[in-house]
């Protein structure tokens, strides 16, 4: 995992979503300090996959682009400051992410909703780097969370976070993910 590129500044950067339409977002960039996750929520989940579009570039299947459209429902572990995200027990994850590998590494990006019980969601964009076997097996992920906002009681909610997680299969199996959200203010 040490090729796994950890921006220590806030910037912005444009996220091109695969389709018809570009959209173009702020996400997390550099400030001189990691992002400040000591007292962040953590939603653990199995992601899997609801829909893929993946081709290939190169007709090997060394070069893999597209997207992939990954859900599940996580549970919420809420440290210090983060306790009001723990009213609820779960959350669901929708996740929509770009690629762009080389022998099942490289950049992605892509976007995150967490909808809570009471229907509040949080937005969340996110950019970050797979390292896996050339087969896309065994792959850890690592990227930067941006907060875009948030609605019902997350209204105006903005924050930092970072996803970590794995699979053991190929691209477009299940991701055993891990986030990591310090939001600011939590009203």
């Amino acid at each position: 995992m040490s090729d796994i590129v950890t921006p220590s500044r806030p910037r912005r950067v444009g996220l091109a979503f695969t389709g018809l339409v570009a959209v173009t977002v702020a996400v997390l960039g550099a400030c001189s300090t990691d992002p400040p996750l000591d007292d962040a929520a953590v939603v653990t989940v199995d992601l899997v996959s609801q829909d893929t579009r993946l081709s290939t570039a190169d007709g090997t299947g060394e070069v893999i682009y597209g997207w992939n459209h990954l859900a599940g429902t996580g549970v919420i572990e809420s440290p210090g400051s983060q306790d009001r995200l723990a009213e609820f027990s779960s959350v669901a994850v929708d996740m929509l992410g770009q690629v762009n590998y080389l022998d099942g590494n490289g950049p992605f990006d892509g976007f995150i909703t967490f909808t809570f019980g009471d229907g509040s969601t949080l937005a969340v964009a996110m950019l970050g780097r797979a390292r896996a076997a050339t087969d896309t097996s065994d792959a850890s992920f690592s990227a930067d969370l941006d907060v875009l906002g948030g609605t019902g009681r997350l209204a105006g909610v903005t924050g930092v976070g970072r996803f970590e997680g794995s699979r053991t299969a190929v691209l477009g199996s299940p991701v055993q993910a891990r986030f990591h959200l310090s939001l600011d203010p939590l009203n």
